[in-house]
């Protein structure tokens, strides 16, 4: 049996309006240098989504692991405003949240989802999104190139570089 090809990759165009872009667990101290080099990557791109997303009008939803203290974001460039932010564990934030409710009354369509963990909290959340009915957009690497994410025009989510080099600068 031959598996069915793989679907065409496209540009994303949004409506902020009804788009909603969740951040999830990005925080201290696990997106670290010292701890996660590929999650410190990650930060400059989702600074960038997180600039147009609220640019365009979008909402912004923030998750934080444990105790759930906005105060540990990874980086303060993109923090939370008052309400946007929410404790929950585990990979699908909608599990035992009030997620849906918030985005139901904000009259979401849409859901970008990006985070600390792809086979995590990306997966897990994106998943329980589809699940609800919502459209799913998340960030993905294609041969070196992440696809592309608009509000109303073409803003590239820049790639996300070579690994080796990476881990190479960081040091042990």
């Amino acid at each position: 049996m031959k598996p069915p090809a793989a679907p065409e990759l496209k540009p994303a165009k949004l409506d902020g309006k009804t788009t909603a872009l969740l951040i999830l667990d990005l925080q201290k101290p696990s997106c670290t240098m010292q701890r996660r080099v590929r999650c410190v990557d990650t930060i400059p791109k989702v600074k960038r989504l997180h600039d147009a997303a609220r640019a365009a009008g979008a909402t912004v939803i923030y998750s934080f692991a444990g105790a759930g203290d906005p105060h540990e974001i990874a980086d303060p460039g993109f923090a939370p405003r008052d309400g946007e932010w929410m404790a929950q564990r585990g990979p699908d934030k909608f599990l035992g949240s009030d997620l849906e409710k918030r985005l139901k009354d904000k009259g979401i369509k849409t859901v970008i989802v990006t985070g600390s963990s792809a086979q995590g909290v990306v997966i897990g959340t994106g998943s329980g999104a589809a699940q609800r009915g919502y459209q799913v957009v998340a960030q993905r690497r294609d041969r070196g190139r992440a696809n592309r994410i608009a509000f109303g025009r073409r803003d590239a989510v820049p790639r996300t570089g070579n690994r080796r080099a990476r881990r190479e600068a960081a040091g042990p």
